[in-house]
């Protein structure tokens, strides 16, 4: 009976403490003019020791071209990983179980074209997270966007990613120079690679009542 008491303390405790690691994955926010080459890093912080990981995010098809990578200086510098590009989403996978570790820099440099039309840059949260041992660990996510060069807006206040309950008001906000006007829009996919305009959402603030699951 002790030795089992022992084991299953043990397990719990480096359950926990794998769940407590709280990594963090960011994607840029950049501008660039139709037809440049853009590099976008993957931003990662307080990763240790994963043995393995799937990574995806999504883009507007129009927006970029996927050319290949870069992982020269990066966590995956001489390790074996794939990409697969859908010309709307990119995925990394690594499943080698030799761990990676970053206390805080680039992960991977990712390379695509440029072709004219901003887009969002976001994260799949269903199907991104680290395997820390035995145990998957959810990151912390921040989006992404990229924006043309040459519109003369510059956003200087993102809207955070929040969570709400059920009947809650969401409010999100942005603080940009140079715009003229505002336009709120959502995913109709759920994932980033389509979007719908919200109508009547044309300011710096944006509030939904009364949110549900279905928001």
């Amino acid at each position: 009976m002790k030795n089992y008491l022992r084991i299953l303390i043990i397990l719990l405790a480096f359950v926990t403490k794998a769940n407590a690691q709280l990594i963090n994955l960011e994607l840029p926010r950049i501008t660039a003019s139709l037809g440049d080459t853009v590099t976008i890093p993957i931003q990662v912080s307080n990763l240790d020791s994963a043995v393995a990981f799937q990574l995806r995010f999504s883009y507007q098809s129009n927006s970029l071209r996927y050319i290949g990578y870069d992982s020269t200086g990066t966590s995956m510098q001489g390790s074996a990983f794939g990409v697969i590009d859908d010309s709307s989403s990119t995925r990394i996978s690594y499943f080698q179980f030799s761990p990676i570790s970053q206390n805080n820099g680039v992960l991977l440099n990712l390379k695509y074209i440029f072709m004219g039309s901003p887009s969002s840059l976001v994260w799949n949260q269903l199907q991104t997270e680290f395997t820390i041992g035995s145990s998957a660990v959810m990151p912390s996510l921040i989006h992404g966007t990229i924006g043309h060069s040459n519109t003369g807006v510059s956003i200087t206040s993102f809207p955070s990613i929040g969570t709400f309950c059920e009947s809650d008001t969401a409010l999100f906000s942005l603080q940009a120079t140079g715009a003229g006007a505002y336009q709120w829009q959502i995913s109709t996919d759920t994932i980033g690679t389509s979007f719908a305009n919200l109508i009547g959402a044309t300011s710096e603030t944006l509030s939904i009542p009364a949110v549900d699951r279905n928001t």
